[in-house]
């Protein structure tokens, strides 16, 4: 069965069967919309060729994506791209011993990659990473710290207690004493800093893109254009603040919830910038506010720990937790060598820069 397909790259309208393919392998809700929004709308462009698919008559059976990012590099600007959603449908799936339907797809792409882009990166799930390293060259620039905050004991409980009744009173009663400890312990900052919600940035976002990026060897580009892309995700609720310190803005945070079966978590998505400590501290808080309002179990993030905002979280009670978020690249035509790269210290990576959230 696996040799009967071909492989091609994407046509107006297969964003149906796109996400068809996505909720089945990745058991999730996807819409076409979604779809659209993610790759048409994208700021960095929009290539069909990046898009690459193996199909079986008119049935799509395999997906490789590609979504452009403008990417600082050092001193320019350098075109990446993030591949994404690796998939096939589970009927022509032959394991990692050997090629089949995913290798044939994924090579296809990985040639024309080679031949327009500066530079893939990807953050591969376990198995996924195992076969990039063996059949497609991936290079690992390191582990992704992921850091958590408690705020509640729901999620430790859960191991012990099956009653749900009990689990929501334990929920209940831990959430609301992580809540005043947050009140009255938490930090605050000394400078007179703002935090208003927006749902849109205007030029002063560029200015402050222009000011961070100083300190970012290598970072996907976050000017107005950027996030106001980022965050208007069809079907997606962010919340979104902007620090100003009198009319100029300082700085921004993105939010968002996620469930996972019975326990829910808060998501630190982004911020800039990340070596202002006043103005993180600031945007931390209102984060926390909204987890506490929110009643999740905990809040998280990514952060390098070489990035001065890392010290505000820990300030905050987070701490480092197991990960298995892997970077990955590889430097195709670029004219930066494969050693920046692998040095994880030169990278700025957010929650945000994944294509999922």
């Amino acid at each position: 069965m696996a040799e009967e397909y071909a492989v091609r790259r994407y046509e107006d309208g297969d964003e149906i069967q796109i996400t068809d393919v996505m909720n089945e392998v990745f058991s999730q809700s996807r819409t076409p919309e979604q779809w659209l929004w993610k790759n048409k709308e994208n700021p960095s462009g929009f290539d069909k060729d990046a898009i690459v698919l193996g199909v079986r008559g008119e049935q799509i059976i395999s997906h490789v994506g590609g979504l452009l990012s403008r990417t600082k590099v050092r001193d320019g600007q350098e075109m990446g791209l993030l591949t994404f959603d690796f998939a096939v449908r589970a009927d022509f799936r032959r394991g990692l011993k050997k090629a089949g339907t995913f290798l044939r797809t994924a090579r296809v792409a990985e040639a024309y990659y080679t031949e327009a882009y500066d530079f893939t990166y990807g953050f591969p799930n376990p198995e996924h990473l195992r076969m990039g390293k063996r059949f497609l060259k991936y290079e690992t620039a390191g582990e992704i710290p992921r850091l958590t905050k408690r705020l509640s004991l729901r999620p430790f409980a859960a191991r012990f207690v099956k009653a749900r009744w009990l689990l929501c009173i334990i929920h209940g009663m831990t959430n609301a004493g992580f809540r005043v400890k947050h009140l009255i312990f938490d930090p605050r900052g000394a400078r007179q800093i703002s935090v208003v919600p927006v749902t849109s940035f205007d030029e002063r976002a560029d200015d402050l893109w222009e000011r961070a990026s100083r300190s970012f060897p290598i970072a996907i580009v976050r000017d107005r254009a950027y996030l106001n892309w980022r965050y208007c995700r069809p079907g997606q609720v962010y919340h979104v603040w902007a620090a100003f310190e009198g009319d100029a803005l300082r700085g921004y945070m993105s939010y968002r919830t996620l469930k996972y079966g019975q326990v829910r978590a808060g998501v630190i998505m982004d911020l800039l910038p990340a070596d202002d400590i006043e103005v993180g501290v600031a945007l931390c808080r209102a984060a926390i506010d909204q987890a506490v309002r929110d009643r999740v179990d905990f809040v998280e993030c990514w952060m390098l720990d070489q990035y001065p905002f890392c010290s505000v979280l820990e300030r905050f009670g987070f701490r480092a937790k197991p990960s298995q978020d892997i970077l990955t690249f590889r430097v195709l035509k670029g004219k930066t060598p494969t050693e920046f790269f692998l040095d994880l210290k030169n990278w700025y990576i957010t929650l945000c820069d994944t294509d999922e959230l």
